[in-house]
């Protein structure tokens, strides 16, 4: 756990290859901290190298290992990969956390596409879904997207369906919705989001 803590990612493959010498296959949990402390040290083209490698190996991904992969997918911005896995069921054990979906949002979002964001959203808000409710994370990932892609009546309308979904809003809730009116010369709208704000 020190290397995964530390992001020293090269000790961690040190230690792998080490374990390949003595004859050692890596389970999941070794596996998962290659991954985690690659996709921390923003090596994502290892990260997710390690990780196919561990799914190819017949390795039965843990949420840990479930949740590097998305994030590394995240850092490169490949959002279709990150959906691709975000559906693969590898496993019927568990399935994946808010945190999973999270990353896959942030895969999206990174990579410009907003209506893909929105899709999951709608998908994680759907009460006949398996998926996990969004959080205010997911909602700010997605109202982000929007006003980075001048669609600002988008971030508007999520704004308000989380405070209609009772989900607490946080500043950057707050501050990228008003750069979003802003960004659509909305001036009035973000003038009165800022004073709520102040309140």
């Amino acid at each position: 756990h020190a290397c995964e803590k530390a992001a020293a990612w090269k000790p961690a493959l040190q230690l792998l290859e080490e374990m390949g010498q003595d004859g050692a296959r890596p389970d999941v949990i070794t596996a998962s901290l290659l991954v985690s402390s690659c996709e921390k040290a923003s090596q994502w083209q290892v990260a997710l190298t390690h990780f196919q490698f561990a799914c190819a190996g017949g390795l039965q991904p843990d949420q840990k290992l479930f949740t590097a992969g998305l994030s590394a997918l995240r850092q490169a911005s490949l959002w279709k990969e990150a959906l691709n896995l975000l559906s693969w069921r590898g496993n019927e054990t568990w399935s994946p956390d808010v945190i999973c979906h999270n990353a896959a949002l942030a895969a999206c979002s990174q990579a410009s596409q907003w209506q893909q964001t929105l899709n999951l959203l709608a998908k994680m808000q759907a009460e006949d879904d398996p998926s996990p409710r969004p959080d205010i994370v997911s909602y700010n990932t997605a109202i982000s997207c929007c006003q980075a892609s001048r669609e600002w009546q988008q971030s508007l309308a999520l704004f308000n369906e989380l405070h209609r979904r009772q989900v607490r809003s946080s500043i950057v809730t707050f501050n990228s919705t008003i750069h979003a009116c802003w960004r659509g010369h909305q001036w009035a709208m973000a003038l009165d989001l800022l004073d709520l704000l102040r309140k």
